[in-house]
């Protein structure tokens, strides 16, 4: 298993490399070209995705909002997006951020765990996340 890395920076330290083949350093144009191919045959009328911090943050649910967004907007553009190789153009009505992790919900959790005589994955999750609410690495 690989060693754990810091996802944010430590006092302007730039981030480790990300390891060859990982997904957050996939093209954002070509991934969302098979997504596009993707909404246009299955036609959904709702996408969810990671919000633009990937959840919490995680650099493969980043390139995961990135891509999916690029796609949404994609799916219906023919010039960038050409019918003749990624089929008819559709465009979904909506897309939601569902896989975002929010303070409240992971403190509820937290705290039921601990209200249930249970041990929380979460540790106590308060104490990882920043004044801007958003999560920090373990």
């Amino acid at each position: 298993m690989a060693r754990f890395r810091r996802l944010r920076p430590a006092r302007g330290d730039p981030l480790p490399p990300l390891p060859e083949g990982c997904f957050a350093l996939e093209d954002v144009d070509k991934a969302a070209g098979e997504l596009v191919r993707s909404i246009r045959s299955f036609r959904p009328q709702v996408i969810t995705t990671y919000d633009e911090n990937g959840g919490y943050p995680h650099p493969d649910h980043i390139m995961t909002h990135k891509i999916t967004m690029v796609a949404f907007e994609g799916a219906a553009d023919t010039e960038k997006y050409p019918e003749s190789e990624f089929g008819p153009a559709y465009q979904p009505l909506k897309v939601y951020y569902n896989q975002g992790f929010n303070r409240p919900r992971t403190e509820a959790l937290h705290q039921a765990m601990l209200d249930r005589g249970l041990e929380s994955r979460t540790g106590n999750g308060s104490k990882r996340w920043t004044d801007s609410g958003t999560r920090t690495a373990r």
